[in-house]
């Protein structure tokens, strides 16, 4: 049995959950700070402050459960490899620490709340499949120039539906979170804090099954 469990949402408006032996639950937005880049300025993990976060609890026996993640339909090359780096920091954040980790995808801690569990797959055996069969049979046809412009239509078609589903889930996220801790409800009444509510559910996951 472990100690601590922690729960993680990675990305830039992702979450991490602490939930200590005892009963003691701390949830907390992802540590985010604002860095120039090449004369742009984007957002990345404040590592200083996350291990910060975590690092009282290093020398104990700790659950690290983090989010698995994948390419994101509509997502560009630049901002995969960023969210890649980001997601190996917390990893090595984890080890560093002597955590214990694991890496558990969407679809598995999700098939432990009904709620989401629908959400996630209802569509994609629906409206997504039908788009994809189509997009497959397009780009099976010749000559493929000629197909361009629909090929491209229905490549938007289906990022639009799946950052409509991820919506839908999220909302769902916070109101279940919310529903099973309601002292930490108004962590969770805002759109920005799904990431809060989905590092939850990843902690309770996480005590279920490890």
């Amino acid at each position: 049995m472990y100690d601590v469990v922690i729960g993680v949402d990675p990305g830039n408006s992702g979450g991490i959950t602490i939930i200590e032996n005892g009963g003691k639950i701390s949830v907390f937005q992802m540590p985010i700070k604002t860095v120039k880049k090449v004369k742009k300025l984007k957002k990345e993990y404040d590592l200083q402050s996350i291990v910060a976060l975590l690092k009282p609890f290093s020398g104990k026996n700790v659950l690290f459960v983090l989010e698995r993640v994948a390419t994101r339909p509509g997502e560009g090359n630049s901002s995969g490899f960023n969210f890649g780096v980001g997601y190996g920091e917390l990893q090595g954040i984890a080890v560093a620490l002597g955590f214990h980790l694991e890496l558990v995808s969407p679809p598995v801690w999700k098939k432990d709340f009904s709620q989401l569990a629908t959400l996630l797959f209802q569509k994609l055996k629906g409206q997504a499949k039908d788009l994809q069969d189509s997009l497959k049979s397009l780009k099976e046809k010749a000559p493929k120039q000629k197909y361009k412009t629909e090929v491209k239509q229905l490549k938007t078609e289906i990022a639009k539906l799946f950052r409509e589903q991820k919506e839908e889930a999220k909302k769902a996220a916070r109101e279940l979170a919310a529903s099973l801790q309601p002292s930490l409800a108004s962590s969770f009444k805002l759109c920005k804090d799904d990431g809060k509510a989905e590092s939850l559910l990843i902690a309770i996951f996480g005590k279920a099954h490890f």
